[in-house]
This record gives structure tokens, C-alpha cells and sequence, in this order.
């Protein structure tokens, strides 16, 4: 299957091969001519490698790409890690590259409410430095869950709790900035 000039099962090939410079080959590739359908598989290898590496190269990939198409693979990456490390760096990813992860604001909460610390302040991250369109009544009811769980939650997460109060009801259209 060709697309943009690049053969899919070759790339897959190469990024399953569990060789450094083959995977480095399939992320060169990626850069030059990949598409968001990609991903998928480049999580998945992200999730299975033990490579340092091939594990910064992946995230470097991902940190770098800026189609909004990209946004549910990376979405689904971090709601399917396969150990915490991975769902740390994929979600400092969605801050790191600056697109709009609004409609997934709930995630990022429940990351906050739910996961260990790194996971939770990368999380937060992503809330404290969004910039688009959240339904005022969704802002609501993630005010107010938030609210619910200060009472339970561990002493390390709470600041970023209380800031988060305060923060989601702030969250402003991008547009809506002064250049």
C-alpha cells in the first residue's frame, strides 16, 4: 500500500523489526513522508521497546507532529500504555506540540485524579497550557469532580487540584488573545 510515496507494510516491517537501525530507518521515512496513519504503529512500537534510542527518536517524532488528524491516535496511545513511563511521555507530548487537546480535556483531568504524580503534573500541564473551545458546562462538571475528589485525594496532588479549580473555568478560545 503506497502513500505519499512511501510503501506502509515496509515501514511497519521496519519499525516491528526490533532493530535500532531499521527503526530509525521507518522514523526517517515517517519525517520525510508519513501520515497521521501512521501512528498506530509507532506507538505500539514505543509501548514494546527497550531501547532508549528508539524511544527518543519515537517521542521526538510524535513531539514534532502538527496535524490535527493525530490527535486520536495519541489519545488512544495514552489511554492504552502499556506501562506508566510510556503514558508519561505520551501525554508530555500533547503539550509539548502545542495542538488542541480541548476536546479531551476530561482525560487529562481523570490523569490528574487517577495516575501517580509525573503522570498527573504532565497532565496538568497539558490543562494549565490549553487554549480552545471547552463547553461551559463541561467546565463546570469537571470543576465540581474535582471538587469531590480533594477530599480523598493524596497530599502531593492537591495543589495541582486547587490550581486546576481555579484554571479550567479560565480555559479561553485561542482566537479570543490579543497578538
Amino acid at each position: 500500500m503506497k502513500e505519499k510515496g512511501i510503501n506502509k507494510s515496509e515501514v511497519v516491517a521496519l519499525l516491528q523489526s526490533g532493530h535500532q537501525e531499521r527503526i530509525s530507518e521507518a522514523i526517517a521515512m515517517l519525517r520525510e513522508h508519513g501520515d497521521s496513519s501512521f501512528l498506530p504503529e509507532v506507538i505500539q512500537e514505543l509501548n514494546r521497546t527497550q531501547d532508549s534510542f528508539v524511544e527518543k527518536s519515537i517521542l521526538g517524532l510524535l513531539a514534532d507532529v502538527k496535524r490535527t488528524d493525530a490527535i486520536p491516535y495519541i489519545v488512544d496511545g495514552i489511554k492504552h500504555a502499556s506501562n506508566p513511563e510510556v503514558q508519561r511521555s505520551l501525554v508530555s507530548i500533547c503539550w509539548e506540540n502545542g495542538m488542541d487537546f480541548c476536546p479531551h480535556i476530561s482525560l487529562f483531568v481523570d490523569l490528574v485524579l487517577k495516575k501517580d504524580f509525573l503522570i498527573a503534573f504532565e497532565a496538568f500541564t497539558v490543562i494549565e497550557n490549553m487554549e480552545g473551545v471547552v463547553d461551559d458546562a463541561e467546565k463546570q462538571r469537571l470543576v465540581s469532580l474535582i471538587e469531590s475528589q480533594l477530599v480523598d485525594i493524596e497530599a502531593e496532588k492537591e495543589g495541582l487540584l486547587l490550581d486546576l479549580v481555579q484554571i479550567i473555568p479560565n480555559i479561553k478560545p485561542a482566537e479570543s488573545y490579543e497578538a
